[in-house]
């Protein structure tokens, strides 16, 4: 993507919103998000808004909206912006304003096309990072779905008493590994034993044939194993 990020008054040193990811590798978009909430939480004053003309990865034009930093409120928040979003680059940042603020320097473009590629790459990883996070967080969150049906199945089939370890921990939410599972059914299994209850089987596809215990007594169970952790 090639970008003009030439300064609009040659009297008021300014920086955009496109520069500021271009210096740091970061998507414009992600940049501009990150503006807005900081904005929103008072830490900076919104900055104003201005349109800009650039090319595509395909070379069309097209009008893009940017934030612009000026004087010296527009300065500090433009180096909280970059330290929130890449504390490494805010030395590369204050340094870029000594050369606007002496008249060194414009403008900055990339001519390189392997410093080119670098950016457009790094814009690349940090979008397919949101989408991993974004995409865990469906995974997770089916997952708990699956376990809670799981217990709401097992708790019709018995009869809303008996439930397995597993399912039975589904249902308080309560995360176990399969160590404490055994743990905990094996105090279950004493326990009935020495009240003269039942023990219950179920075959489980994952883990074969399961006891199945009351509920009260998982619970006591849980209860006795959380007070000892």
């Amino acid at each position: 993507m090639s970008t003009d990020l030439t300064t609009f008054s040659p009297s008021t040193p300014t920086m955009s919103s496109l520069e500021i990811a271009t210096l740091v590798g970061k998507r414009h978009d992600n940049v501009k998000r990150t503006i807005e909430t900081i904005a929103a939480q008072g830490v900076i004053v919104h900055p104003q808004i201005e349109d800009v003309q650039e090319s595509d990865s395909m070379g069309r034009p097209r009008t893009t909206k940017v934030y612009i930093f000026s004087g010296e409120q527009g300065k500090r928040d433009s180096i909280v912006v970059v330290a929130q979003l890449s504390p490494e680059f805010t030395g590369r940042l204050v340094d870029r304003w000594q050369e606007l603020e002496s008249g060194q320097s414009t403008r900055i473009v990339i001519h390189d096309t392997q410093i080119k590629a670098l950016v457009f790459a790094l814009q690349e990883v940090d979008t397919l990072k949101e989408q991993q996070r974004i995409q865990a967080i469906k995974l997770s969150e089916q997952a708990e779905r699956m376990r809670a049906i799981e217990a709401r199945q097992d708790a019709e089939l018995y009869g809303c008493r008996y439930f397995s370890v597993i399912a039975y921990a589904n249902l308080a939410k309560v995360r176990i590994d399969l160590t404490t599972a055994a743990r905990i059914g094996k105090l279950a299994t004493k326990m009935c034993l020495a009240q003269g209850v039942t023990i219950g089987k179920v075959y489980d596809q994952r883990y074969g044939t399961v006891g199945t215990y009351p509920e009260e007594i998982l619970k006591d169970v849980f209860t006795d194993l959380e007070r000892s952790a």
